[in-house]
């Protein structure tokens, strides 16, 4: 799993001593990075009280998620965003967490961090969030079966 990135630095909150954020850096060379705000850290919260430095697998998950999210919103000169990953009422990083969430309790994070690996472009997040519910994720991810009543 390390050597999927380069390293993680974590920011703590004064008043809980709590992992507040964590910067993502994928490589060395180009200093890459992804920050997975406090946002992200709280939705995760709500259901995993207590995580910690060890949990590197959930935050190269939740960081190629944001690399990918990022890619889609660049869109290229005066494009229109390609897929939507969130509205005003349901923000990415809810609708990313609890759909992680829930698939964690059926599938090994190793079988999604090798999904969101490097070779994942932007359609894959949108088959996550978008095309797939957690039954046919369950299945495609896991055991590498797509559903054929699953319209994605």
């Amino acid at each position: 799993m390390d050597n999927f990135f380069e390293s993680l630095k974590f920011n703590y909150s004064k008043e809980t001593g709590q992992i507040s954020s964590v910067k993502v850096v994928f490589s060395d060379l180009t200093q890459e990075s992804i920050l997975i705000s406090k946002d992200f850290i709280n939705e995760i919260r709500k259901y995993v009280p207590v995580i910690n430095e060890n949990d590197k697998e959930l935050f190269y998950i939740i960081a190629r998620a944001i690399r990918l999210k990022s890619e889609n919103d660049k869109g290229g000169s005066g494009r229109v965003h390609k897929y939507d990953f969130s509205s005003k009422h349901d923000p990415f990083h809810e609708r990313f967490i609890s759909k992680l969430m829930q698939l964690s309790k059926y599938v090994p994070l190793e079988n999604i961090v090798n999904y969101f690996g490097e070779d994942a472009k932007v359609d894959d997040l949108d088959v996550f969030l978008n095309r797939k519910d957690i039954y046919s994720l369950t299945l495609f991810i896991r055991d590498g079966i797509d559903d054929p009543d699953d319209e994605g």
